[in-house]
């Protein structure tokens, strides 16, 4: 062992213990102390933590879209998290996704996902998401038709309405959340 005031022999760990360590640690701030130095870096940007990483990144993301929309920091909460859930649940449907977005130059596929993020979080997005808020259950009938050109997501609070048909007529409809896929 070390003897009392000598510092923790960090370099003399392997990389398998690191990374345990650094599982103990929050998403976000491993995601802060990566640039400390190359090995820290590498050990936070492992495949190990892939999937936490990536939804810490999107969470960030979304907080900064949701906040420059004017929510409050509750809806925000609730929105960053029912876009995770429907969309971010299951890491092999991030691994996927990430696939089949078309990266430009030297572009990552995290970074792909995130440029994919905003774009889709637009106007129509919430054009949509505002319509569904504002409308009472009784007055929806038996389903929802939409027509809008670009949308890419589609707000996960559709699809806590009773509908027995719902209709989206889009140019651009990317990605389907679970709740459709069934």
């Amino acid at each position: 062992m070390w003897a009392s005031g000598s510092y923790f022999p960090w370099t003399d760990l392997s990389d398998e213990i690191k990374l345990h360590i650094l599982s103990f640690v929050p998403p976000k701030d491993r995601l802060r102390i990566s640039p400390t130095n190359q090995k820290f870096n590498a050990l936070v940007h492992d495949r190990t933590f892939e999937y936490e990483n990536t939804v810490a990144r999107l969470s960030l993301l979304l907080k900064d879209i949701f906040t420059r929309r004017g929510q409050t920091p509750q809806e925000i909460q609730i929105s960053v998290q029912e876009i995770i859930a429907c969309y971010f649940s299951d890491p092999e449907d991030i691994r996927n996704l990430m696939e089949e977005i078309p990266r430009g130059g030297n572009e990552t596929p995290s970074q792909a996902l995130l440029r994919f993020i905003t774009q889709a979080l637009d106007d129509p997005y919430f054009g949509l998401e505002k319509i569904i808020k504002e409308k009472t259950i009784s007055s929806w009938g038996n389903g929802l038709s939409w027509e809008e050109k670009n949308l890419k997501l589609i707000p996960p609070c559709l699809f806590q309405l009773p509908f027995k048909k719902i209709f989206l007529s889009c140019n651009e409809l990317l990605f389907l959340p679970r709740p459709l896929e069934n």
